[in-house]
């Protein structure tokens, strides 16, 4: 059985099966040689066949040679001296038997052991002895340890022609001489768990088909007659919380605002699917940008139209399983077959899923809502009637193994509201824009949330010029709602409440917490905040938005222990603390921008943090917009120096604003032009996304300035290969220009077919 995959759990590869795991290993190796980390010690892995027996699994090689083996223990415990020892042994043993049958330096296994590595890695972790016994194998191996295992591996019949003597002689010289690396779980995690094919496929399993416990219930009446009115009541009833979302701005409901992504999104459904077109869309934008509002105008245009629909709020329906949706809805029937039977003879029929982000692996650590979730969609995957509509933020778009699996879907991006619709909302609420809203601030409030909790904070003498970013207006609010008295409150405090609720929710790992655990002491805080807006109705505890409670746990952790890298240090650093390293920083670059800064460096530079962190840390810079200079300082100053870093920063998707990083600070400027190939593959992993950005003239003209070389070639045809519509004549003058001094191209057959097209 596959392992299910939680974002705040490592990886526990003891659930595969010692092939399973070889396989997974290679696909590390693979990865991180396309990745670029072993740029010039190996360009290839393979997966060994006819020589797993002796001692290596997957075989390295760079152009054609074996330059290193991998051997893969997949044990419960720890492996100790003993095994560790017996492995290499038998390897070396192997190697000494072909070169004597062959007469020759070498030997399938190793080319030369002057530039030759072990790795030996294990699926859990090396006893403590083994650990200090291979940090310096050549001078802490023992012969009497090796006599023993070499007897007893050369009695086989395969050594039978083994000069026994003269081998163990040469065995003593190598053992001086091979070079060992360790691997253990811990490495591998972070690694695998960014190749969501590898995680499907080994450690996550769609269900695809329905369970035994969901047939179970489809089976209760199989000769009733659906009564297709009491269906559209349930389906009414699972669609509830999508009503009940505030689309209008303040306390004017005149002031809602039609969005042109919901007419687009509309058409998408009435639209006939192309060939090969996939049924599902994707909502998509960062947080606030009002996504969710979005998905309830679809879900009222969808009714108006009498479109058989249905929609999950998944940030508040947490299901594991489909018997728990059939129970909490007292369903009769499967809910498969329940909207099948509710579609009937009518042309389609919609699913909206909205904020499935709330259940991802960087907020949650129960993966079973996501798993249910995913499973929903697999089950109406390519339906004839269905469309499937989600909604999600870009960062777990891009980052969420099992999100990141609809990236490419069709999309729909949500981008901030204008500046005159920004505008009529205020005047609306009789705030006219005067002079001293700067243009800055007004863009500030093009975002949908900025500008709603400015409308609940806004009163006359308020000086908007100490408003920069959202954990401003959070603290505006905070100052005037969450600090100040009430005659409803008596002994406690708002914010002891809100701490309380957003320590629980990270200790939980979720982002809503049944009342009833916070009642019988903020039974008055409970009334008073729902009261403000800062707590929605409902039997649950849930804050407003999701970023307040990022908000407020972040506030709380700087209130009671400042030193984020001190605290990580003096704790396990499981995926758990994920979140609250995302929080903690997110919340420190807007309130206390030099702290931040310390702390990213910190993070990057220390040895004792583990690298899941400083790829989120990464994931965190290179998700900015607009990087600002002291970030770009980092990026440039410590990640591009590491080549492990670097090759980590190199693939992850990036803000727009990073384009004018690597081009005005010229970061692979000479390496483009002498061909250098250092950083061949980092290149280009930074150069492409760049390439469908909006500002595509800029990055044209940086390649035209550069002198003449092959890496620019490739750069200018791998624009052409990932740009759609190529309309700047200045892209056109140069692939032009390419295809005609190249006679060979790598890809000279699909660019050919493209550049015709154009």
């Amino acid at each position: 059985m596959k392992q299910e995959v939680y974002a705040n759990r490592a990886l526990d590869f003891n659930t595969l099966k010692p092939r399973e795991f070889e396989e997974v290993v290679y696909h590390y190796f693979k990865d991180q040689i396309k990745n670029g980390l072993y740029e010039g010690i190996y360009d290839d892995a393979e997966l060994s066949s006819g020589v797993a027996e002796k001692g290596a699994d997957v075989m390295l090689f760079l152009k054609g040679k074996i330059k290193g083996v991998v051997q893969c223990k997949k044990l419960a415990t720890n492996i100790g001296v003993t095994t560790v020892l017996s492995e290499i042994v038998k390897l070396l043993s192997y190697h000494i038997l072909e070169r004597q049958l062959s007469n020759n330096d070498d030997s399938q296994l190793i080319y030369d052991i002057d530039d030759f590595t072990y790795y030996f890695v294990v699926s859990k972790d090396f006893t403590q002895g083994a650990k200090t016994y291979l940090s310096g194998f050549n001078t802490q191996w023992k012969e009497p340890g090796v006599k023993p295992i070499f007897n007893k591996l050369v009695k086989q019949k395969t050594f039978a022609e083994l000069d026994k003597k003269r081998a163990y002689e040469e065995l003593l010289l190598l053992l001086n001489e091979i070079s060992v690396a360790t691997l253990n779980g811990v490495d591998l995690d972070p690694i695998v768990r960014l190749n969501n094919a590898i995680i499907n496929r080994y450690f996550y399993r769609a269900e695809l088909t329905p369970s035994k416990e969901s047939q179970e219930v489809t089976k209760l009446d199989p000769t009733q007659t659906f009564d297709l009115k009491e269906a559209n009541k349930k389906i009414e009833l699972i669609s509830n919380d999508i009503t009940r979302v505030k689309s209008h701005f303040g306390k004017i409901k005149d002031s809602t605002i039609e969005r042109e992504e919901v007419q687009d999104i509309f058409n998408w459904i009435l639209s006939k699917l192309k060939e090969n077109e996939s049924n599902i869309a994707v909502v998509a934008g960062n947080a606030g940008m009002g996504k969710t509002v979005i998905m309830s105008a679809v879900y009222d245009k969808l009714k108006e139209g009498n479109i058989p629909v249905v929609s999950f709020k998944a940030d508040r329906m947490t299901f594991s399983t489909f018997k728990e949706l059939n129970e909490e809805y007292s369903l009769e029937v499967d809910f498969e077959y329940l909207f099948n039977e509710f579609i009937g003879a009518r042309e389609r029929g919609v699913i909206l899923i909205d904020q499935i982000d709330a259940l991802s692996q960087a907020l949650s650590s129960d993966l079973k809502p996501l798993r249910f979730y995913d499973n929903l969609i697999q089950r109406f995957k390519n339906h004839p009637k269905v469309k499937i509509v989600i909604s999600t933020r870009i960062y777990d778009l891009n980052y969420d193994p099992i999100i990141a699996n609809y990236k490419g879907k069709k999309t729909f991006k949500i981008g901030p509201l204008d500046v005159a619709t920004v505008k009529e909302v205020l005047v609306l609420h009789n705030i006219k824009p005067k002079k001293k809203f700067s243009d800055s601030f007004i863009k500030l409030l093009t975002v949908p949330l900025h500008l709603e909790v400015f409308l609940g904070v806004y009163k006359e003498g308020l000086d908007v010029n100490e408003i920069r970013n959202l954990q401003d207006l959070y603290s505006e609010l905070w100052r005037q709602k969450v600090l100040r008295k009430s005659n409803m409150i008596t002994s406690r405090k708002p914010s002891d409440f809100i701490f309380a609720v957003a320590e629980k929710m990270y200790e939980k790992q979720v982002i809503s917490i049944d009342s009833l655990l916070f009642e019988d002491e903020y039974d008055k805080e409970i009334i008073y905040l729902k009261s403000t807006g800062i707590i929605n109705q409902g039997n649950k505890v849930e804050f407003f938005h999701q970023s307040f409670f990022d908000y407020a746990y972040a506030r709380n952790f700087l209130k009671s222990e400042k030193d984020l890298v001190k605290n990580l240090l003096n704790r396990h650093q499981g995926l758990y603390v994920r979140s609250k390293v995302k929080q903690v920083l997110n919340y420190k670059r807007n309130v206390d921008f030099e702290d931040y800064i310390n702390d990213v460096e910190s993070l990057l530079k220390h040895s004792d943090i583990r690298f899941h962190i400083k790829l989120l840390v990464m994931q965190q810079l290179a998700f900015q917009e607009e990087p600002t200079i002291e970030e770009q300082d980092i990026v440039e100053q410590f990640i591009f120096i590491d080549q492990d870093l670097c090759s980590a920063f190199a693939s992850l998707i990036m803000g727009s604003g990073w384009q004018y990083f690597f081009i005005d600070r010229n970061i692979f400027t000479k390496s483009i032009e002498e061909d250098d190939n250092t950083y061949r593959r980092q290149i280009l992993q930074c150069f492409k996304p760049l390439a469908i950005q909006d500002n595509q003239l800029y990055l044209l003209q940086y390649y035209n300035n550069l002198k003449d070389s092959t890496t620019k070639d490739e750069l200018i045809l791998d624009y052409l290969w990932h740009v759609q519509n190529v309309k700047e004549r200045l892209a056109i003058d140069m692939v032009e220009q390419v295809l005609k001094e190249k006679t060979t191209l790598g890809k000279s057959i699909g660019f050919i077919e493209c550049w015709s097209i154009v």
